[in-house]
Formats: C-alpha cells, sequence, structure tokens
C-alpha cells in the first residue's frame, strides 16, 4: 500500500481535481482521509498503479501539495529534511504557542538543528528579546506583515542558523490585545521563512477556533519550511 500526504487540500478537492483530470486513478482501491488542513491518500494496488504510470502522474499533479509519501506527521517530515540537509533553524512562534518548537524536540537528534526557539505571547516579551521599533507594536497592526518580517530579519542577522522561521496570529489571549483586534483580526496570521538569500512572507487565516489558529499556524509554517528545503 502507498500512502502519499498532502497539505493545504481536501480530500473533496483531490477527488475533482482527478476526477477532471486523472479519471483513471478513482478507478484503483484508493482512499482518502482528512484530518486538518490535511488529505492522507492511500492506494491499495499501488503495483497497478505504477505499472499505468498513475503514480507519477498524481505526485506531479499535487506536488504543490504532497509533503510526504509515507504515512509520517507533517513536524516529522520537516525535522527529517532538517537532518538530512544538516540545516539549523532559530524558530519564533507568536501564533502558535511553541507547538513548533514541541513537536519538533521530541525527535531523535532534534538539538542538532534546533539553534534556538522563543514562544511569546506579549509584545513587551517581543521587544525584550528583538529589536524592533516598539511604535508598530504598539498600533492596531501588531500582528503584521511588517512586524513578521523585522523579527525574521533581525534573527537572521543575530544568529548562526541556516534558516530562521517567525509566525504572528491574533489569538484570543493575546496579552496587550484590545477587544477589538481580536473581534477585527481573529485568525489572521503571518509566516516568514527565511535564509540567506532571502525572507518568505505568506499571510493566512485559520478561522475563529482558537485550537485550530494553533494548529493552523503551526502546521502551515512547518509546511512553508518543507518546501524551502526540498
Amino acid at each position: 500500500m502507498l500512502t502519499i500526504k498532502l497539505f493545504n487540500i481536501n480530500s473533496y478537492q483531490v477527488i475533482d481535481m482527478l476526477r477532471e483530470n486523472l479519471p483513471q486513478a478513482l478507478n484503483l482501491d484508493i482512499h482518502f482521509y482528512d484530518c486538518f488542513l490535511e488529505t492522507k491518500v492511500e492506494i491499495n494496488n499501488d503495483e497497478k498503479a505504477l505499472k499505468e504510470g498513475i503514480i507519477s502522474e498524481f505526485t506531479l499533479m499535487f506536488r504543490d501539495y504532497i509533503y510526504a509519501l509515507e504515512d509520517v506527521s507533517i513536524y516529522e517530515m520537516c525535522s527529517r529534511y532538517l537532518d538530512v540537509r544538516h540545516k539549523t533553524i532559530s524558530i519564533v512562534e507568536l501564533g502558535s504557542c511553541g507547538k513548533i518548537i514541541s513537536k519538533l524536540s521530541r525527535f531523535y537528534d532534534a538539538h542538532k538543528y534546533i539553534d534556538e526557539g522563543y514562544s511569546l505571547l506579549s509584545s513587551n516579551s517581543i521587544s525584550k528579546y528583538f529589536d524592533i521599533d516598539m511604535k508598530n507594536l504598539k498600533d492596531n497592526n501588531r500582528v503584521s506583515l511588517k512586524n513578521t518580517l523585522d523579527i525574521c530579519s533581525y534573527m537572521r542577522e543575530h544568529t548562526m542558523s541556516d534558516l530562521v522561521i517567525v509566525n504572528m496570529a491574533v489569538l484570543e489571549y493575546y496579552k496587550n490585545f484590545s477587544q477589538s483586534d481580536v473581534l477585527q483580526n481573529k485568525g489572521t496570521c503571518f509566516i516568514a521563512v527565511g535564509d540567506r538569500e532571502g525572507i518568505m512572507t505568506k499571510k493566512f487565516n485559520f478561522g475563529e477556533n482558537i485550537n485550530e489558529i494553533i494548529e493552523g499556524v503551526a502546521k502551515m509554517s512547518c509546511f512553508l519550511l518543507i518546501n524551502k528545503l526540498k
């Protein structure tokens, strides 16, 4: 049996794309399982699929969504890429409440690739660790592209890590946040992934459920990191 793990696409979207572009795949013994932002695809008659070229066409079609060709978590796959590529990373979590650091630290030899890790919940903590303009942390856009980029730039310049990942999100218990901040922007997050060549930033919204926001920010951060390391 072959297992394919996809991210940021659900099973209905996968099936619709197959029905339109690769209908023969649906004739296989194929099963789809959804798990918040992820889809697991299991192909039981994988020898037939390989022989007919279906798997190669499938992986090509979904190359922007696939993060693993086996049944492993996105966190484990992220740790594997860091280990295999011999890359070190510094992590700043202002939107995922330490979930990335916690998950990656569970894997063997995590100390080899995690240089620094911060999980912060207030602008006071941010200013304590990072030399960025406090004015930007006191206005209504403290969770912003600029602040995410500034922190990532600061870490990139002040650490020896090969990679830096920073996330920020509007969480309901975020210290120093006004109620209007939370009501207007809850679920909004920014993620920055940087290396010596530059910084990539993305904006997302993971809805209003606090657990889904945290999980979404953590998983998306790891997915962007995996894509950077491929």
